[in-house]
């Protein structure tokens, strides 16, 4: 009976719904999607929410030995072996010309500063970033303000998380919350108002003094575009 009902359903979507099922092709070899997690990575929120702690303890965790980091934020540079380069445009050359089996990473502080100034460059940073998971490149960047970045680079967006710390009274210490976004997911919610992104997970983890030792929160970035 069940079956009966299906097929039914099935003849009414295609009936009224004017689908096409190609079924020869039912009967040649398929392929699995490759769902990798290279792209842009952002992390989000206001002063002192933990997203620079959550940036460093992301990169931290997937092994600075394994891989090679390129940043604009220059203490991270010099506690590590990452490469310091604050201009966006000498970052994409020196991943354009990457060769090397070693996971590739950018650290770029406040990548949507230069967006949003529309400036001249902005094709070429909008065509690299579109290429991130060709090229196998995970770029990670922050953002005080999620909901103000332009809805048109917020789709360029893989992965968005959202960053909470809570100061543990009486103990000199913290917790960090990060809620992980899957950003192909984004769509628009009639009852917020707002474009949202489905939860995939949401992380709680103690702050950790070796990760601030690793940077200056207090650092100012320049983002020098060479424009």
């Amino acid at each position: 009976m069940f079956f009966v009902i299906l097929i039914i359903v099935v003849l009414l979507l295609l009936l009224f719904r004017k689908f096409h099922i190609d079924f020869a092709s039912f009967f040649h070899r398929g392929f699995k999607i490759d769902k990798n997690k290279f792209g842009l990575f952002c992390f989000t929120g206001k002063q002192g929410s933990g997203k620079t702690y959550s940036t460093i303890r992301f990169l931290v965790s997937n092994n600075l030995n394994d891989g090679v980091i390129i940043t604009n934020v220059k203490s991270f540079a010099d506690n590590t072996d990452s490469i310091y380069l604050n201009s966006i445009l000498d970052i994409i050359d020196f991943a354009k010309n990457y060769d090397s089996d070693k996971q590739l990473y950018i650290f770029y502080d406040e990548i949507f500063t230069i967006l949003e100034k529309k400036t001249k460059i902005n094709k070429e940073i909008l065509s690299f970033i579109s290429q991130l998971r060709k090229r196998h490149i995970i770029f990670i960047t922050t953002a005080q303000e999620w909901a103000e970045i332009n809805i048109t680079f917020r789709r360029y967006v893989r992965f968005q998380i959202s960053c909470c710390m809570w100061r543990i009274p009486f103990v000199g210490s913290a917790i960090v919350i990060n809620d992980v976004h899957d950003g192909d997911t984004l769509h628009w919610n009639g009852d917020t108002m707002e474009y949202e992104a489905d939860l995939i997970q949401t992380s709680i983890h103690k702050g950790n003094k070796y990760i601030c030792d690793l940077y200056d929160t207090y650092e100012t970035i320049n983002t020098d575009n060479r424009v």
